[in-house]
């Protein structure tokens, strides 16, 4: 079933969430980045969340973001997807994912 027309206004988090949540991604990104482990932002599709934060930590920390924006996604409560909504999402992210052409040498 598709909620679609049936979204609220997209939650948006308060600034000083998104200050904690950029410091726990400079810190995770320190983390990997000793172990010469590649990162990527993305958020998988709501329809009340936003997608915002994620382009603003991805930028913060200076790492690819992946919006996947697949039309007519369907969920299964309004704001999980169903497998076919996930299976076209994910379809979608990693031919975007795989378009980046990551050099990582820990996998």
């Amino acid at each position: 079933r598709s909620f679609q027309n049936e979204a609220p206004k997209k939650r948006e988090p308060s600034e000083d969430a998104l200050v904690r949540l950029i410091g726990n991604a400079v810190n995770f990104k320190k983390f990997l980045d000793a172990r010469n482990i590649c990162l990527v932002i993305t958020v998988i599709p709501s329809t009340t969340v936003s997608s915002n934060p994620g382009r603003i930590i991805a930028a913060a920390i200076n790492v690819p973001f992946i919006l996947s924006k697949v039309k007519n996604l369907s969920y299964f409560d309004g704001n999980h997807l169903d497998e076919a909504g996930a299976t076209a999402w994910s379809s979608d992210f990693f031919n975007k994912f795989d378009k980046l052409n990551l050099n990582c040498t820990s996998r």
